[in-house]
């Protein structure tokens, strides 16, 4: 089932019954997603192959979103701009 597809199922559900919706469906990257709830009627997204890619994709998300990012001591290592690779895996 296409993307576009949930989003109109959910928003369509939040509007009648006026619950919370999430949608599903190969949202991938931070813009997509954050297209999808901001534009698309719906309150959240739901990922699961972007998360399995990326198990910092939330982070990731943020930064590519201008938002900003508290990172734990442990992962200081591996932020924006510490090492060489950081810009390739972005």
């Amino acid at each position: 089932m296409s993307t576009d597809k949930n989003v109109e199922r959910a928003a369509r559900i939040k509007k009648e019954a006026g619950l919370v919706t999430r949608t599903v469906g190969f949202i991938a990257g931070p813009k997509h997603a954050d297209h999808v709830v901001t534009h698309g009627g719906v309150d959240q997204v739901a990922l699961a192959r972007a998360f399995l890619d990326d198990s910092n994709w939330a982070w990731h998300a943020a930064e590519a979103l201008g938002h900003p990012v508290t990172i734990p001591p442990q992962y200081q290592r591996v932020k924006a701009g510490s090492w060489p690779g950081a810009r390739e895996t972005r």
